[in-house]
């Protein structure tokens, strides 16, 4: 299996969907706050697609362009960027600055699927 063949591409979401894919949603969402700008964002997007991909069924994972959809950024206090928050059962479980390994992601989200 080739490694493009083990991501999947992130769902974009926004302001007008964010609350259902996240809060509602009955499987942890891991959502990856960013800009196409940053270089760390771009390098931080095929590791969140892989740990999707591993994980597909048992967590959602989406991407939000800070530049197009700032007021979540500010929504959620956070600082800098690229930026992960882990929400399941209708709150956040966990906030994750800068970039982050496939094997960080994998303990975080480890931890919070037992």
């Amino acid at each position: 299996m080739t490694k493009k063949m083990n991501r999947m591409a992130l769902k974009k979401i926004g302001e007008k969907d964010f609350d259902r894919f996240t809060f509602e949603n009955d499987i942890p969402s891991l959502v990856l706050f960013g800009a196409r700008r940053c270089k760390v964002c771009r390098e931080q997007i095929p590791i969140v697609e892989q740990v999707a991909y591993e994980y597909r069924g048992r967590i959602e994972a989406y991407w939000v362009d800070v530049d197009k959809h700032e007021e979540l950024f500010y929504r959620f206090r956070l600082q800098g960027i690229p930026n992960i928050v882990i929400f399941n059962d209708e709150e956040i479980v966990k906030k994750i600055r800068g970039l982050n390994s496939k094997e960080g992601l994998i303990e975080i989200v480890n931890g919070i699927l037992t």
